[in-house]
């Protein structure tokens, strides 16, 4: 059995010295904490696609949140919150053990699925009127996403009916082409 997903891809660009200085430490504007601790360029894509969204009224979360069961439970307590206001206990545990069923999917004994760079949402009168998740992908690096990342992606869309996004990160000045669309295949192996 095989089967198709894609995803659209979105580009943001930065100006090489928004790079530099944050290589130098001058991140005093990322409002993420984890984010802005990590060393060298680390973590820059987040922040540029983290910094995209704050311009559109959302907060954001990097890496400091569980929806596969990757974690011990209770680990992140603030996105815990967000996510469990957002969708419910029972679909939020059910997301967490969802990933039991992909484990014919995965790859060197690694978990079946990543959790997307961030979680992005929105609050209105004190409540958190919109969850999204989006992964971050510098051109600069040669980062690509993986089958586990675009199988967590898919899954997050489909189960949880959440809006996801990719993007490339690149310096605004580049001429290398970013495509449109990527598309993975998934075939899960016989069982018997």
């Amino acid at each position: 059995m095989t089967f198709r997903i894609s995803f659209d891809v979105d580009i943001l660009e930065y100006d090489r010295n928004e790079l530099q200085n944050w290589n130098a430490g001058q991140r005093d504007d990322c409002s993420d904490t984890f984010c802005r601790h990590l060393s060298g360029t680390a973590g820059f894509g987040e922040y540029i696609v983290g910094r995209h969204f704050e311009t559109k009224g959302y907060e954001w979360i990097h890496h400091d949140f569980d929806l596969f069961g990757t974690n011990v439970e209770g680990k992140y307590p603030k996105s815990d919150s967000i996510l469990m206001e957002y969708f419910g206990e029972q679909k939020l545990h059910s997301m967490r053990n969802l990933h039991k069923t992909f484990f014919p999917f995965r790859e060197h004994r690694r978990h079946p699925l990543e959790t997307p760079d961030l979680l992005i949402f929105k609050r209105s009168a004190q409540a958190i009127s919109e969850v999204r998740f989006a992964e971050s992908k510098r051109l600069d690096t040669r980062d690509k996403l993986n089958n586990r990342q675009a199988l967590g992606l898919f899954l997050i869309e489909a189960v949880l009916k959440c809006p996801v996004q990719l993007f490339v990160i690149r310096e605004r000045k580049s001429t290398k082409d970013v495509p449109k669309k990527l598309e993975f295949s998934f075939i899960k192996p016989a069982l018997f």
